[in-house]
């Protein structure tokens, strides 16, 4: 996770990374059944060392679209920013 990570989540609010990494902690500190489907990969390069994913996923009614960039560095695939946006029912 890169130092400067942010996030906009489906909400519209946005969160750095210490509040993220705190919330994941808090979410899986005990099992729970949390069935999540994904569909619809995309992935493309955006900049030199930098990729952009796309996808689907689905929570049970609750549908978002995730865009999700990473940086291709030395030591691995480092996350720099994510976003989540509700999909209304058309």
């Amino acid at each position: 996770m890169a130092e400067e990570f942010w996030e906009v989540g489906a909400s519209g609010r946005t969160y750095g990374k210490e509040c993220v990494l705190n919330t994941l902690e808090h979410r899986y500190s005990e099992p729970y059944d949390d069935e999540w489907k994904t569909e619809e990969f995309y992935c493309q390069e955006v900049a030199s060392n930098n990729y952009l994913l796309t996808y689907m996923l689905r929570q049970g009614s609750r549908v978002t679209r995730r865009a999700t960039l990473w940086r291709r560095a030395s030591h691995g695939w480092v996350i720099v920013f994510h976003q989540g946006t509700v999909v209304e029912e058309a």
